[in-house]
């Protein structure tokens, strides 16, 4: 700084220098970068030095360790809400390329708008499954209820991740938050596939709730809901599980009349003999 006659405080000359120096000499690019972090009195301008730092070092082989080492193993920061923005979403991303859910919770934790550079959606959508398994399920969930209001569905792409967020939840035990978010999809899905699937899962999770008439009912919505008389693999596979979930329920009469149902519609010999095993167990019961 002193050689290129830099005075203190003319942070766009800094800044510059630096950028120039990033390619042909990186370690020299990196320290401008270091001194503007901690001496400008700017808060952008520190932020700004924080970012292309982080971005450089990381860059380095082993980089991203030194980078963990130096904002979250240091009592230069006290802990995760002092360490800048962009070096947090950066940590995120190690976190998460490491299999470490919980840390990159802890570090998204707050940040409420991605980088500059990101798919604001994805990122969102990320940073929920990231609370989602993570350990803060509850919250994840209250996040992806909003973001599915502000930001509606626009594609299959979209409504296939946020689905995925959903099992996510369910895999977890959020059920209650699961149906209420399967039923928010319900008007946007774009097709007769989605719109006969969300019911299915909303069965999935009130079954593992342990609420097997609600299962049931929810099932056969699935089965039933392009054509009352569907027959096909989707309906076939949506009214055994309602038998079964409608077995559970103490319903065994229902239960053995949807079986039979099935029974008389199949010829495939394996699915048959499963049936048939179904009733008997059925008879047994009653």
């Amino acid at each position: 700084g002193n050689r290129a006659q830099l005075l203190v405080g003319q942070d766009a000359a800094w800044l510059e220098l630096a950028g120039q120096l990033a390619a042909q000499d990186p370690l020299a690019a990196r320290a401008l970068h270091a001194t503007l972090a901690q001496t400008s009195l700017r808060p952008e301008t520190r932020q700004q030095a924080h970012d292309r730092f982080a971005r450089l070092l990381a860059a380095e082989p082993r980089g991203a360790a030194l980078l963990q080492r130096l904002y979250l193993d240091s009592p230069r920061f006290a802990d995760l809400a002092t360490v800048p923005e962009a070096v947090r979403h950066l940590l995120a991303e190690r976190a998460l390329a490491d299999g470490d859910l919980r840390l990159a919770s802890r570090l998204l934790a707050g940040l409420d708008a991605p980088p500059d550079t990101a798919d604001g959606f994805a990122w969102r959508l990320r940073r929920v499954r990231v609370l989602v398994l993570g350990g803060d399920p509850a919250r994840g969930a209250l996040e992806l209820g909003r973001l599915v209001e502000a930001d509606p569905v626009a594609t299959t792409a979209q409504f296939e991740r946020v689905l995925q967020v959903v099992f996510d939840l369910q895999t977890v035990g959020e059920h209650a938050a699961a149906i209420a978010l399967l039923e928010r999809l319900g008007p946007l899905a774009a097709d007769d596939r989605q719109r006969r699937e969300l019911p299915f899962w909303v069965a999935d999770s009130h079954r593992a709730a342990g609420r097997p008439l609600e299962a049931a009912r929810a099932y056969l919505r699935s089965a039933t809901l392009l054509d009352p008389f569907a027959l096909d693999e989707w309906a076939q596979s949506a009214r055994y599980q309602a038998a079964k979930s409608l077995a559970a329920a103490g319903l065994v009469a229902d239960a053995r009349n949807l079986l039979q149902m099935l029974l008389n519609a199949t010829r495939d010999p394996g699915r048959r003999a499963t049936l048939q095993r179904d009733l008997q167990q059925l008879w047994l019961l009653e």
